[in-house]
């Protein structure tokens, strides 16, 4: 029984390799979610505990067996005593980050737990073997450890079918894991509550891929959002879980335009008309035409500063009227047809002000999204 978590299978990693934010905020989605192994005698009848004494023979406690979880960290997740109602509760916190690579850290690891009952018991009941019962497996499950919260990349349509020479989009839906975006405790904000911005990997040949932001974050036009949706109740630990509210960061998931174009030519440059495009132009002009025609120089002198002028002029007209200029031959450029693995991540970017120490933190670049592939067809 899965409980507290609507992130499972993801969990927060332990120990080293994994980053919590730096303002505390973790405890509101640390992984409190406890899987419940219940062991049943064959004979459905309540558990036979096994008296544990003391050296003094004084009954001491109980021992009703424990239960191991083969496949986790064993450093760090210890035998579970049952309890008297034949339940042992497993807690994933304390699975860890695969810090074996230290030159590229892992953003997660895998694990596939399984439950293993034992008569033998744990703790004060360490050394006692209940002779009623044998051991017994469960049913595996399996998790995946983050190294911090980050934010899960889906798609629509699924895969893309691209038309030489045309193009074809699909909108990615970008939504938070284990709290990415939220604003942490209090007033303050974390570490990970930056927006992201995508980029994509493993295009074929001649093909490109842009993404438009409709709803940008204000800290970076080519970024957005991500939180969780508004009125999360965040896991508390020790605490009052609150519904999350907008103001928090639970702004729900956000959205970005993704399209891919083949036949992309190569030799083109393109000037984009920018919005100071015009006030750089006259400013420039003007400072060359003052240059140009300072008093004290002779019309011969002023020839070659002139001509500079009217090449100055005509490539700054051509860059304020969002020119394209061809640099290369005319030879069209044929993306290959084929199906191609295309990897899509987002990165942190932006600011956040921060009302204590550090003050303002900057988006980092770091990837912040599980992986994620997309099957894209060239026809």
């Amino acid at each position: 029984v899965q409980q507290q978590n609507q992130w499972y299978p993801y969990v927060l990693g332990n120990a080293a390799g994994a980053n919590a934010p730096y303002d505390g905020s973790a405890v509101q989605y640390f992984n409190m979610a406890l899987y419940t192994v219940t062991i049943i005698p064959s004979n459905g009848q309540p558990l036979i505990g096994q008296p544990v004494k003391d050296s003094t023979g004084k009954v001491t406690g109980t021992n009703y067996g424990s239960v191991t979880f083969q496949g986790a960290s064993t450093a760090t997740c210890a035998a579970i005593p049952v309890n008297p109602d034949g339940t042992a509760q497993f807690s994933p916190s304390c699975l860890t980050i695969n810090t074996t690579n230290s030159a590229i850290p892992n953003i997660l690891t895998q694990y596939t737990v399984t439950p293993v009952y034992s008569p033998a018991g744990t703790g004060n009941s360490s050394g006692y073997t209940n002779p009623n019962y044998t051991g017994s497996t469960g049913t595996a499950l399996n998790y995946t450890v983050l190294r911090n919260p980050l934010v899960q990349i889906s798609s629509d349509p699924s895969t893309l079918a691209v038309p030489k020479g045309s193009s074809a989009s699909a909108t990615l839906t970008l939504s938070s894991v284990l709290g990415y975006g939220i604003a942490g405790s209090g007033s303050l904000l974390n570490n990970y509550s930056m927006p992201v911005q995508l980029a994509c990997d493993g295009l074929p040949a001649y093909a490109s891929c842009t993404f438009v932001y409709p709803n940008p974050d204000p800290t970076d036009p080519n970024s957005v959002h991500v939180g969780p949706p508004t009125g999360t109740v965040l896991s508390y630990q020790g605490g009052t879980a609150a519904p999350c509210t907008v103001a928090q960061g639970c702004t729900g998931p956000g959205t970005v335009i993704m399209t891919i174009t083949s036949n992309v030519p190569t030799g083109v440059a393109k000037l984009e008309t920018r919005p100071t495009g015009k006030v750089f132009l006259a400013m420039l002009g003007l400072g060359m035409l003052g240059f140009g025609f300072g008093k004290r120089r002779t019309l011969r002198s002023r020839i070659g500063t002139l001509a500079a002028i009217a090449l100055c002029c005509g490539i700054l007209a051509g860059a304020s009227g969002c020119s394209t200029t061809q640099l290369g031959g005319s030879t069209a450029q044929v993306t290959p047809a084929g199906t191609y693995t295309v990897l899509i991540t987002a990165k942190q970017v932006g600011s956040q002000a921060i009302t204590a120490n550090p003050g303002i933190t900057y988006g980092n670049g770091n990837q912040m999204s599980l992986p994620f592939t997309m099957q894209v067809t060239v026809q």
